[in-house]
């Protein structure tokens, strides 16, 4: 980073500068993907939802950018990051440290965990008659009931990773002189 701004401003005009493309992006391709999947008739939670997961890992992009010497460095590692953020989301521990967790759970259970068609589950050699909403709630523990919870989760993400871009442009400098 130059040394023409503050660590503050430029963190913060990152920020706002992505946030009018975000908006157009998830226009022109959540909304049009939405209604030919025929998802729920609440198409305002699936969109905001979207736009709350994207923008966390496109601020994780930045936060690379800002703390790897360059962009092909970034680049791989942004990779790596998204691979493990999937791998690693399953797990119990680690689950409230991955953006993709909170918006999958919250997407299952908005989608899925109203539906109250009659399958039929097969559970230790047995099988049993259950509405959608009970095996998405058993099986998995996606609730819609939860999904203000998973949106703050999100927006928490949002806010550390705004943090790290801030102290990487303070404390993290890649100019040779």
């Amino acid at each position: 980073m130059p040394n023409y701004y503050g660590p503050l401003p430029h963190s913060l005009s990152l920020f706002v500068a992505e946030i009018p493309y975000l908006i157009v992006v998830v226009i022109l391709f959540v909304v049009i993907e939405y209604w030919l999947v025929g998802w729920s008739d609440n198409g305002g939670d699936f969109i905001f939802f979207i736009y709350v997961y994207t923008s966390a890992f496109t601020y994780v992009g930045q936060w690379m950018s800002a703390l790897m010497p360059n962009e092909k460095v970034a680049n791989v590692d942004v990779g790596a990051l998204s691979c493990l953020f999937n791998l690693l989301s399953g797990y119990k521990l680690l689950a409230y440290l991955m953006p993709s967790s909170y918006s999958l759970a919250a997407l299952v259970g908005m989608q899925f965990g109203k539906i109250q068609d009659v399958i039929a589950v097969t559970v230790n050699g047995v099988m049993t008659d259950m509405t959608v909403a009970e095996y998405i709630a058993d099986t998995y523990d996606f609730r819609p009931n939860c999904k203000y919870n998973f949106m703050a989760g999100l927006i928490v993400i949002w806010v550390v990773l705004q943090l790290a871009i801030y102290l990487t442009f303070k404390y993290v400098g890649h100019l040779k002189r």
